[in-house]
């Protein structure tokens, strides 16, 4: 079995980092604060780009990079 662990993700032109802790991490909060957006980019990471991004990610986040 492989193992994926991302450690930190960089929304690149959006000026945030979010950093995951080791085992589960739960994100929380009220409704259109990004939650899915998050789900969405992570899924990016590893396959193309979902056509059902928010629009405003699109012209502030031109990239992402994960470690």
């Amino acid at each position: 079995m492989r193992r994926l662990q991302i450690d930190s993700m960089e929304l690149i032109g959006g000026d945030r980092t979010l950093e995951f802790s080791p085992g589960l991490n739960v994100v929380l909060g009220p409704m259109a604060t990004g939650k899915s957006t998050i789900v969405k980019l992570i899924r990016a990471l590893f396959a193309s780009v979902p056509n059902d991004l928010a629009p405003e990610i699109g012209v502030n986040v031109p990239s992402i990079r994960a470690r």
